[in-house]
């Protein structure tokens, strides 16, 4: 389970700037990884259709297709201005749940930066946030839990801002929430995302300025080599820059 964000980009995978082909194509590489580690000619898969769950046989022959169809697509994205990132398709950044200790105390602190210079464009961000109503951290919460990992502590620590003349809680989990769970970015919600982001990235500089080391080289290798989370998320910030910069909106699927 995971955030997968994509930029809204037509392709030959992407008609209509959707998604679903290209999500074919994982998983059918997955289920041809499964049937060759366990020597099956074939899968059988559930999936949910109108009327319920639908049972699929999917056979070796099938997922090999997928060989080729990715090949394809890899030359596609070397072509694409949208393939901003590494790995195929470059249009693509995913963040896996749950979201590690590590990157949650460094959205804390994104958010105390966010609060101290709560002025301007910075603070649409969470202004929306506030405003939606609905992220409460909760549902970020029960997500965690699903997953069998009880939800950290460091997820639920709130950070307060002054909204309006009232004091605002805040937490990343909350933020996570109005990051991950919805269907669309439009122009406006990349920029005011885009604003947040550079107080992530204030965060991570501070702590590479704090680390151990006095080269900030092996600082910064250490603290990202601590946290998977950490890699996605400052991935999502090189697609959200490439959306604001081009215009493009993103889709978002959490």
């Amino acid at each position: 389970m995971g955030l997968d964000a994509y930029l809204y980009y037509q392709c030959g995978f992407r008609r209509q700037g959707e998604y679903g082909q290209i999500q074919h194509i994982r998983r059918s590489l997955s289920m041809l990884q499964v049937m060759l580690q366990h020597n099956v000619p074939s899968l059988t898969v559930q999936t949910i259709g109108p009327n319920g769950p639908v049972e699929r046989k999917v056979t070796r022959a099938e997922a090999e297709q997928a060989n080729t169809a990715m090949g394809h697509l890899a030359n596609a994205c070397k072509q694409c201005p949208a393939g901003v990132l590494r790995g195929v398709p470059g249009c693509n950044a995913r963040v896996d749940y749950p979201v590690d200790e590590v990157a949650l105390g460094v959205l804390r602190e994104a958010l105390a930066i966010n609060a101290a210079e709560f002025e301007g464009p910075t603070s649409r961000f969470v202004t929306t946030l506030v405003q939606s109503g609905v992220c409460d951290g909760r549902r970020m919460d029960a997500v965690v839990r699903n997953l069998r990992v009880e939800p950290s502590g460091v997820g639920h620590e709130p950070v307060l801002f002054n909204i309006g003349g009232r004091q605002t809680a805040v937490s990343p989990y909350m933020l996570l929430e109005h990051m991950f769970f919805r269907t669309f970015l439009d122009a406006q919600g990349t920029a005011d995302l885009r604003e947040f982001l550079r107080c992530y990235y204030s965060a991570i500089g501070e702590r590479i300025v704090s680390g151990p080391h006095s080269d900030p080289n092996a600082n910064a290798e250490a603290l990202f080599g601590s946290s998977e989370s950490l890699q996605a998320l400052s991935a999502l910030g090189t697609l959200i820059k490439a959306a604001e910069a081009n215009r493009w909106s993103v889709m978002l699927d959490g």
